[in-house]
């Protein structure tokens, strides 16, 4: 599992990403939250209660998966 630093998203490992499957390893590349998949729009009014009550999109990944 790969997790982006901040100003980044998970779009950041895809040279890495390229390079172990080369060596025959999976990996996922996670965007944390406001990160790559972008921002919805209770974000963008400012619903904050709308806006934690919103599921993760990766809220199915489980580590198993990886």
């Amino acid at each position: 599992m790969l997790v982006h630093g901040s100003g980044s998203s998970g779009r950041g490992w895809v040279n890495v990403q390229r390079e172990l499957g080369l060596r025959g390893h999976r990996s996922v590349a996670v965007d944390l939250p406001g990160r790559g998949a972008g921002f919805t729009v209770a974000y963008f009014e400012q619903d904050l209660a709308a806006f934690a009550g919103q599921p993760s999109p990766v809220r199915d990944v489980t580590a198993a998966q990886t």
